[in-house]
C-alpha cells in the first residue's frame, strides 16, 4: 500500500508567513464511571481515541467559503483522566494545527467516531499564554 504525501512547491510569490497555527483543546468525555485506568473499558476508550487522533485531519471542518488545505501539520497531545468529582474517564488533547485556511475540529464527526455516546468539546485557544495554561491544566493529573 502507497503511503499518502502531501506536497506543496512554494515559488518567491508564495508567503509562508501566513501560515496559520491554531491550537485547540479537545475534550472527549466518555460519560463512562470506571473505578481505575485499569478498568477494561479504559483500554477500549484509549483504542479508540488513538484511532481518531491518527486520523485528525478527517475530522477538520472548513469554514464555508474557503477552501481546504492540503497540507495540514498536526501535533497532538493526549492526556487521559478520571473526573475528580464523578469518575467519568475523559480525555483532554493538545491539538496545534499549521495551516492556510479557516477551520475547526468538527465534534460531531469526533462524537460519531466514538459511536455517539460521548461528549466532545473543542475550544480554540487565542495566544501562548492561555495555550500554555491550557497545558498546565490538561497535564494536571499526569
Amino acid at each position: 500500500m502507497k503511503a499518502k504525501h502531501s506536497v506543496r512547491v512554494l515559488t518567491e510569490d508564495d508567503d509562508d508567513e501566513k501560515s496559520k497555527k491554531s491550537h485547540f483543546l479537545l475534550t472527549i468525555n466518555s460519560n463512562k464511571v470506571v473505578g481505575s485506568m485499569k478498568d477494561p473499558y479504559v483500554s477500549k476508550f484509549k483504542k479508540r481515541l488513538n484511532l481518531v487522533l491518527q486520523d485528525i485531519p478527517e475530522y477538520v471542518k472548513i469554514t464555508t467559503g474557503y477552501l481546504p488545505d492540503p497540507a495540514l501539520e498536526v501535533e497532538i497531545r493526549p492526556y487521559l483522566e478520571i473526573g475528580e468529582r464523578q469518575k467519568r474517564l475523559h480525555a483532554h488533547c493538545s491539538v496545534l494545527i499549521k495551516h492556510d485556511t479557516n477551520l475547526q475540529l468538527d465534534c460531531k464527526k469526533i462524537s460519531e467516531a466514538f459511536g455517539g455516546n460521548v461528549y466532545v468539546n473543542s475550544t480554540y485557544v487565542r495566544g501562548n499564554k492561555d495555550y500554555e495554561k491550557a497545558l498546565i491544566y490538561i497535564r494536571k493529573n499526569s
